[in-house]
């Protein structure tokens, strides 16, 4: 993703994590759209505020995807505007541009790929495919704003297809104490059973795992808002 300037990174870290916050309240609260143009309208530098709506990428309207609805005409507009001013270029990581592709079809159902250049979640597959399960579970980790159970794809599909690998992902970020991690690999451990899949965790494990980071996790609200996310995927798993 591209930046205003280097200096500005501390800026959209903080930026983000007060999206993350405000996104979370909006969870508990009940609120479904509405969100993005608040937090933009209230923001000291519209640029750095549309930064933190592209690192959160998807999870940017997770009120609304956890309601089951798309997003409303003033979410996508945000979501539009924080794509033009912050697009991704040629050079951007797969995790990024796979990332915005998703965004992109969140701001426009018709439009399918970035502004920029065609692109898939198939590439982004692709480019891990054959790697270390380590390795793997780490870029997945990196995808967790893709964890919906509506926005569907490869990078998903592949998630199935290595249930087991998500699941000693979670299990070693545990046991190594990265919440911020594990919290998004639990996300991906309940895709995977959602769809069918044995990520070896048993009926309980994930849950199980959101106690303790939840516990255990301190005042990081991008790690609160993963949390809460799993949380309701859990609740819809048992409800399935």
């Amino acid at each position: 993703m591209s930046l205003p300037h280097p200096a500005s990174g501390q800026a959209v870290a903080s930026a983000s994590e007060s999206l993350a916050d405000c996104l979370h309240q909006a969870l508990q609260s009940g609120q479904i759209h509405g969100v993005l143009p608040a937090f933009l309208g209230a923001a000291e530098q519209e640029s750095t505020a549309l930064a933190a709506v592209r690192v959160l990428g998807p999870d940017a309207v997770a009120p609304t995807l956890l309601s089951g609805y798309a997003p409303d005409g003033g979410d996508r507009w945000v979501l539009e505007r924080a794509l033009a001013v912050h697009p991704c270029d040629d050079a951007a990581p797969a995790e990024a541009r796979c990332l915005g592709e998703a965004q992109a079809v969140l701001a426009d159902p018709g439009a399918g790929t970035t502004a920029n250049a065609p692109w898939s979640q198939a590439e982004c597959v692709a480019a891990a495919s054959g790697a270390a399960w380590r390795i793997w579970a780490q870029r997945q980790a990196l995808l967790a704003p893709l964890a919906w159970p509506g926005l569907g794809g490869p990078v998903a599909d592949s998630v199935g297809e290595r249930a087991a690998d998500i699941g000693r992902g979670l299990v070693r970020a545990v046991l190594r104490r990265d919440l911020p991690t594990a919290a998004r690999l639990a996300r991906w451990a309940v895709i995977a059973q959602l769809r069918g899949a044995d990520t070896g965790l048993g009926s309980h494990g994930v849950a199980k795992a959101v106690r303790h980071i939840a516990l255990c996790g301190g005042d990081d609200a991008r790690m609160a808002l993963d949390t809460a996310i799993v949380r309701r995927l859990v609740a819809r798993e048992g409800a399935s």
